[in-house]
């Protein structure tokens, strides 16, 4: 879950079992939510926003997205439940 380290980048085509990924050899993983999805911009289509790679199904993307909106969105319901130092402290005071 989460952004993608700089040496860890790969191409969503690598994580596709079709016989031709030509359709998204150039959409690189930029964020995971951790549940197999990743957020992913196209290397070839310049300011054409982002992507979600959905891996339920590999070859209908959503084009277009402001891929920031998706990791604030991805990330808030990650640490929704999320207890800050403060009160985790005070449990055991």
């Amino acid at each position: 879950m989460g952004p993608q380290r700089l040496r860890d980048l790969f191409r969503v085509s690598d994580l596709i079992d079709e016989e031709d990924v030509s359709f998204a050899e150039n959409w690189i993983a930029v964020f995971s939510n951790g549940a197999g999805d990743y957020v992913a911009v196209d290397a070839k289509v310049e300011e054409s926003g982002g992507l979600i790679w959905w891996h339920e199904e590999p070859k209908a993307p959503e084009f277009g997205v402001d891929i920031f909106e998706v990791m604030n969105a991805w990330m808030a319901i990650f640490l929704e439940d999320t207890k800050t130092r403060d009160e985790l402290i005070a449990k055991f005071h």
